[in-house]
């Protein structure tokens, strides 16, 4: 598989938003690493830039990254380690070269980097004091030798020779590789040149290329597998200390553990007797509930006898109520019989009293009649 990353571009306003919305969070390299203690200085602003190039008259490189590009990432690794070797260890002994780094997509240096053109991410930016910017260019990992070459000469100019930069066994393999094949490309050439063979000397330079394209894949490869490895001996560091941690916490978990297997011996004989408690009361309960259940049936005969006896007491009372309805008839019948006897009794005593009138009068009227039969006779 094909890896490009020789070049690395700022990328367009939509993907820088889409960048933003993902939640895993942007890669950006340490400050101050721990093998290479103060001496990358971090550019926040561009004030700290121009603070940082007139400090000193010594060389000082200036790395432009971002935190998006991959390529970076890679490049970071070698460049630190180039910072470690001419960086120097402290201020008494200060190295031949000053190493610092400026973020690209910072708001604050944005625009510093667009004017200085640096676009073409990892980017190097070379000073030395007073004289200004000596030199400039995209640098990927592929190209890192353009840069320890670019360091060795201008050191060579000041006369610093004997602070050459040392390339790692890994690149410099390549390179051996790479300058074998193009001798051996060049020695070949040449001899076709003698002979005058023009189109093969062109085959030969275009096979030149394309080795030359495939040897910068395998160092671009090369540099991918050995960030790859670095990332992985970084988690695995983390990893460790993860565990030793938890390793600690473990014993110090288990001497709770014990502590506590004691209160629990303890609470277990409490427990027991509590058990045993509860047993003996839930023999109790049973036992009420048994006389509850008891307490229950007699109280639903009880019901049901006071419902039959709700039921005869219904009867009763419409027996009664019928009987009282008959009783206040006959009632009413027997006033009214009486208020009819009382009327003939009033009626008869009127005609009695008439009768006696009559038979008085009657009396008196034979009494005067008697008496005047009487004197007739005498």
């Amino acid at each position: 598989m094909k890896t490009n990353i020789t070049e690395q571009s700022p990328p367009q306003p939509q993907a820088a938003q889409s960048s933003t919305t993902t939640t895993k969070e942007a890669w950006k390299p340490p400050s101050s690493p721990q093998n290479t203690p103060n001496k990358i200085f971090k550019i926040q602003q561009p004030q700290d830039l121009l603070s940082f190039v007139v400090a000193d008259e010594r060389l000082s490189i200036v790395k432009v990254y971002a935190s998006w590009c991959k390529t970076c990432k890679v490049f970071d690794i070698r460049y630190r380690k180039l910072a470690s070797q001419l960086g120097g260890g402290d201020v008494v002994q200060p190295g031949p070269v000053r190493f610092a780094e400026m973020q690209y997509d910072t708001p604050a240096n944005e625009e510093m980097c667009k004017l200085l053109n640096a676009t073409k991410l990892p980017y190097i930016l070379i000073y030395r004091g007073s004289q200004g910017k000596v030199a400039d260019f995209q640098c990927t990992p592929a190209k890192f030798q353009v840069l320890v070459d670019t360091v060795n000469d201008l050191l060579s100019d000041d006369g610093n020779g004997n602070d050459s930069v040392v390339v790692d066994s890994g690149n410099s393999t390549l390179a051996a590789l790479r300058n074998v094949t193009t001798s051996s490309l060049d020695s070949q050439q040449q001899q076709l040149s003698k002979d005058g063979d023009h189109n093969t000397n062109n085959e030969i330079k275009a096979l030149k290329e394309q080795l030359v394209l495939m040897e910068n894949e395998k160092i671009e490869m090369f540099e991918l597998m050995k960030a790859q490895i670095e990332a992985d001996k970084e988690e695995i560091a983390k990893m460790i200390n993860v565990v030793k941690i938890q390793k600690s916490m473990i014993e110090e978990r288990d001497e709770q553990i014990q502590k506590l297997s004691g209160e629990i011996e303890t609470r277990d004989g409490e427990l027991a007797a509590m058990t045993k408690n509860f047993n003996n009361q839930v023999k109790e309960n049973n036992k009420m509930e048994q006389e509850l259940a008891l307490g229950k049936s007699q109280v639903a005969d009880m019901t049901n006898r006071t419902a039959e006896a709700e039921k005869t007491i219904s009867a009763l009372e419409l027996k009664a109520a019928i009987r009282e309805k008959e009783a206040k008839e006959k009632e009413r019948q027997t006033k009214a019989l009486w208020a009819s006897w009382e009327r003939q009794k009033i009626k008869y005593e009127e005609e009695r009293n008439s009768v006696r009138k009559m038979a008085a009068l009657s009396v008196k009227s034979i009494k005067t009649k008697v008496r005047v039969f009487i004197s007739r006779k005498d």
